[in-house]
Protein backbone atom coordinates (compact mmCIF):
# COMPACT_ATOMS: atom_id res chain seq x y z
CA UNK A 1 0.00 0.00 0.00
CA UNK A 2 2.88 2.33 0.98
CA UNK A 3 5.71 2.89 -1.90
CA UNK A 4 8.08 4.03 0.58
CA UNK A 5 9.11 4.87 4.24
CA UNK A 6 8.73 8.19 3.73
CA UNK A 7 4.77 7.98 3.32
CA UNK A 8 4.34 5.66 6.43
CA UNK A 9 5.76 8.73 8.80
CA UNK A 10 4.52 8.50 12.45
CA UNK A 11 4.57 11.07 15.32
CA UNK A 12 6.35 9.94 17.91
CA UNK A 13 4.35 9.13 20.95
CA UNK A 14 4.27 11.44 24.38
CA UNK A 15 5.18 9.98 27.63
CA UNK A 16 1.90 9.87 29.81
CA UNK A 17 3.45 12.92 31.94
CA UNK A 18 3.29 15.15 29.13
CA UNK A 19 -0.13 13.85 28.03
CA UNK A 20 -1.58 14.33 31.68
CA UNK A 21 -0.06 18.21 31.40
CA UNK A 22 -2.01 18.33 27.94
CA UNK A 23 -4.92 17.19 29.83
CA UNK A 24 -4.48 19.40 32.36
CA UNK A 25 -4.16 22.76 30.19
CA UNK A 26 -7.33 21.69 28.59
CA UNK A 27 -8.60 21.90 32.47
CA UNK A 28 -7.73 25.27 32.39
CA UNK A 29 -8.32 26.65 29.06
CA UNK A 30 -11.67 25.89 30.33
CA UNK A 31 -11.83 26.86 33.48
CA UNK A 32 -10.37 30.39 32.34
CA UNK A 33 -12.35 31.30 29.14
CA UNK A 34 -16.09 30.35 30.37
CA UNK A 35 -17.89 31.68 27.67
CA UNK A 36 -15.02 30.81 24.73
CA UNK A 37 -16.52 28.04 23.07
CA UNK A 38 -14.24 25.20 22.56
CA UNK A 39 -14.01 22.18 19.58
CA UNK A 40 -11.98 19.54 19.78
CA UNK A 41 -9.58 21.43 16.83
CA UNK A 42 -9.35 24.48 19.09
CA UNK A 43 -8.02 22.83 21.74
CA UNK A 44 -5.62 21.28 19.39
CA UNK A 45 -4.28 23.96 17.78
CA UNK A 46 -4.23 26.26 21.08
CA UNK A 47 -2.07 23.24 22.96
CA UNK A 48 -0.02 22.25 20.07
CA UNK A 49 -1.34 18.87 20.72
CA UNK A 50 -2.58 16.41 18.14
CA UNK A 51 -6.53 14.59 19.07
CA UNK A 52 -4.89 11.63 20.40
CA UNK A 53 -2.59 13.00 22.76
CA UNK A 54 -5.46 15.25 23.99
CA UNK A 55 -8.30 12.37 23.85
CA UNK A 56 -5.26 9.80 25.54
CA UNK A 57 -4.35 12.42 28.28
CA UNK A 58 -7.95 13.54 30.03
CA UNK A 59 -8.93 9.82 29.39
CA UNK A 60 -5.89 8.80 31.53
CA UNK A 61 -6.20 11.96 33.67
CA UNK A 62 -10.00 12.54 34.08
CA UNK A 63 -11.71 9.36 32.37
CA UNK A 64 -13.57 11.50 30.09
CA UNK A 65 -12.92 12.83 26.47
CA UNK A 66 -11.46 16.86 26.61
CA UNK A 67 -14.96 18.25 25.20
CA UNK A 68 -16.04 16.11 28.53
CA UNK A 69 -14.13 18.05 30.52
CA UNK A 70 -14.78 21.30 28.72
CA UNK A 71 -18.46 20.54 29.48
CA UNK A 72 -18.35 19.20 33.17
CA UNK A 73 -16.45 22.62 34.47
CA UNK A 74 -19.20 24.27 32.36
CA UNK A 75 -21.76 22.89 34.27
CA UNK A 76 -19.61 23.65 37.89
CA UNK A 77 -19.54 27.13 36.45
CA UNK A 78 -23.40 27.46 36.08
CA UNK A 79 -24.19 25.84 38.97
CA UNK A 80 -22.17 28.37 41.11
CA UNK A 81 -23.23 30.89 38.89
CA UNK A 82 -27.21 29.85 39.91
CA UNK A 83 -26.14 29.66 43.23
CA UNK A 84 -24.08 33.44 43.78
CA UNK A 85 -26.50 36.20 43.14
CA UNK A 86 -23.72 38.56 43.16
CA UNK A 87 -22.53 37.23 40.00
CA UNK A 88 -26.18 37.19 38.11
CA UNK A 89 -26.58 40.91 38.54
CA UNK A 90 -23.07 41.69 37.66
CA UNK A 91 -23.44 40.12 34.20
CA UNK A 92 -27.09 40.75 33.88
CA UNK A 93 -28.14 37.57 33.81
CA UNK A 94 -31.50 36.05 35.09
CA UNK A 95 -32.62 32.43 35.44
CA UNK A 96 -31.88 29.53 34.56
CA UNK A 97 -32.12 30.11 30.72
CA UNK A 98 -29.54 33.25 31.17
CA UNK A 99 -27.29 31.63 33.05
CA UNK A 100 -27.09 28.47 30.73
CA UNK A 101 -26.70 30.93 27.37
CA UNK A 102 -23.84 32.65 28.83
CA UNK A 103 -21.93 30.01 29.32
CA UNK A 104 -22.82 28.55 25.95
CA UNK A 105 -25.25 26.06 26.42
CA UNK A 106 -27.94 25.96 23.92
CA UNK A 107 -30.29 23.31 24.50
CA UNK A 108 -32.25 23.90 27.22
CA UNK A 109 -33.82 20.49 27.61
CA UNK A 110 -30.10 19.08 26.56
CA UNK A 111 -28.56 21.40 28.97
CA UNK A 112 -31.14 20.37 31.78
CA UNK A 113 -30.28 16.91 31.44
CA UNK A 114 -26.89 17.42 31.74
CA UNK A 115 -27.20 19.09 34.57
CA UNK A 116 -29.64 16.89 36.58
CA UNK A 117 -26.96 13.86 35.58
CA UNK A 118 -23.92 15.85 37.18
CA UNK A 119 -25.69 17.33 40.20
CA UNK A 120 -29.00 15.03 40.45
CA UNK A 121 -30.82 18.04 40.74
CA UNK A 122 -32.45 19.93 38.15
CA UNK A 123 -30.90 23.46 37.80
CA UNK A 124 -34.52 25.39 38.44
CA UNK A 125 -34.28 23.40 41.66
CA UNK A 126 -30.76 25.04 42.47
CA UNK A 127 -31.98 28.35 41.80
CA UNK A 128 -34.96 27.84 43.85
CA UNK A 129 -32.19 26.95 46.82
CA UNK A 130 -30.73 30.26 46.32
CA UNK A 131 -33.68 31.97 46.37
CA UNK A 132 -35.18 30.33 49.39
CA UNK A 133 -32.09 31.00 51.16
CA UNK A 134 -31.56 34.79 50.08
CA UNK A 135 -35.05 35.28 51.57
CA UNK A 136 -33.57 34.05 55.23
CA UNK A 137 -31.74 36.66 55.54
Amino acid sequence: CFTSDVDRRVGIALKRCDRHAAALQVLSFATSSPTRPFEIQDLCSLLHQSRTTLFNGCKEKFNMSPLQVVRTVRLHQVRHALMDLEFCTEHGIGGVAGVASYFGFVGRSHFSRLYKDEFNETPRYTLAKRRLADQDF
